[in-house]
């Protein structure tokens, strides 16, 4: 263990979260901050390790530490932080011994706030190994403590789902990043790999969970191509960062020889319209020739609640803004964010207004008989059912339903997507 490597996650968890105000949706986005660090090579493994880690424990420490401190506050406030990544640390960094961590720990915290809060720091690092036994009993029998109480609330009547949610989140992350190549195959590097492979650009590599790719598979497989189709057209309305397009564009070009391909990306905003270009362009560099010369694709600014043409689309994707419920195996971070109430409110209105506009898209497009897929990053009931109710009234219009659920893969770090795939009957 670094000293710095410590440091440098305590700077980024302080910087993002008011440690005395921890229900508040921060000034500034995790991945900025991550970003910020990446670009000067700053942000060593081991800090991001740390990091994510705290962030992944963060509910299940306020209940260990408020029963520590009998509710009284940690002072100075911005010592709650260090000692979130002390117990993250001692709860699973298996391979160096408890004491030797605690004594690491208490040596940074005696370099940064002095000798103050040391007596109060080396009593609660000794309580948490003392209670080791306890605690991963505790996480084994019920990881739903790792959710934030009004999240286990909203979920009480799907008590499976807080478990397996919360399980994931206590879990220490696969090293590995998947994704998937310029032909479309699945692949799987470790995280050094893709950085150095990102850096050289010496082949392509877009990084795409292991739920979004089942899906986007899974999707192809139901569409019916026609060599009468000149070009075909795919219309993703809420793209960036383009990962299920460029899927989608891999798997046609590869397998139709001789059909054109084109692809119209939209999004709402300038900064992930400019993600969206990024990808496309790298994705671009490394298609041949031949596939090249039949690939169009085209990145717009359209918010999907004001306009959504259908005319001349043979393929509708929406991947709807959503609380990102299904991605916390990756993304432990929004726990604090997009599930709260008011930001849920907001996605949830979002979802509203884009479906609306799409039923009447379809209105007012009557010749559209192309499929329509939809889809989500979450397992919220209640978006779910908000969805599941404009899918049954596009049915009455002529349309088969596909659903295809990751929550009831085997495959517990799979992240969860929800999706509804409608077919021309």
């Amino acid at each position: 263990m670094k000293t710095q490597d410590v440091l440098d996650a305590l700077k980024i968890r302080t910087s993002y979260r008011n440690p005395t105000q921890n229900t508040q949706a921060p000034s500034i986005s995790l991945d900025d901050l991550l970003d910020d660090y990446r670009d000067l090579n700053n942000l060593s493994g081991a800090s991001y390790d740390f990091l994510m880690m705290a962030f992944r424990y963060e509910y299940f420490f306020k209940i260990f530490l408020n029963d520590f401190t009998k509710g009284k506050p940690v002072s100075p406030p911005a010592m709650e932080d260090f000692l979130l990544i002390s117990f993250a640390s001692l709860l699973t960094r298996t391979a160096e011994p408890l004491e030797k961590q605690s004594n690491t720990f208490l040596e940074i915290l005696k370099s940064k706030w002095g000798l103050g809060p040391l007596k109060f720091a080396n009593a609660f690092l000794r309580q948490v190994s003392r209670s080791m036994d306890k605690l991963k009993a505790t996480i084994a029998n019920n990881p739903e403590l790792f959710l934030p109480v009004e999240l286990q609330k909203r979920w009480a009547t799907s008590p499976q789902l807080c478990k397996r949610m919360g399980r994931q989140i206590s879990e220490r992350p696969s090293p590995f990043i998947s994704g998937f190549d310029i032909k479309g195959n699945f692949k799987s590097l470790k995280s050094s790999e893709a950085l150095t492979l990102w850096q050289n650009k010496s082949d392509f590599f877009q990084a795409m969970d292991l739920g979004s790719q089942l899906f986007v598979r899974e999707l192809f497989s139901k569409i019916k191509f026609s060599e009468t189709v000149n070009p075909f057209v795919i219309s993703d309305f809420c793209s960036a960062p383009g990962g299920k397009a460029l899927l989608l564009g891999s798997l046609f070009l590869e397998q139709n020889k001789s059909t054109p391909l084109q692809v119209l990306a939209y999004d709402s905003k300038w900064n992930r319209l400019e993600r969206l270009k990024q990808n496309l362009n790298n994705f671009c560099g490394f298609l041949s020739p031949e596939n090249l010369s039949r690939f169009k694709f085209s990145c717009q600014l359209n918010d999907a609640r004001e306009n959504i043409d259908l005319r001349n689309t043979h393929l509708a994707l929406f991947d709807l803004p959503c609380s990102g419920s299904g991605t916390l195996h990756s993304r432990p971070d929004i726990l604090g964010q997009s599930l709260n109430n008011q930001d849920r409110s907001q996605v949830l209105g979002l979802q509203a207004a884009i479906l609306e506009r799409l039923q009447r898209s379809l209105e007012t497009t009557p010749e559209f008989k192309g499929v329509i897929a939809i889809s989500l990053c979450s397992l919220d009931p209640e978006e779910i059912a908000g969805v599941d109710s404009f899918v049954k009234k596009i049915l009455l219009r002529g349309f088969r339903l596909n659903e295809f659920n990751t929550f009831e893969s085997t495959q517990e770090t799979c992240e969860g997507i929800r999706a509804w795939i409608l077919l021309p009957s």
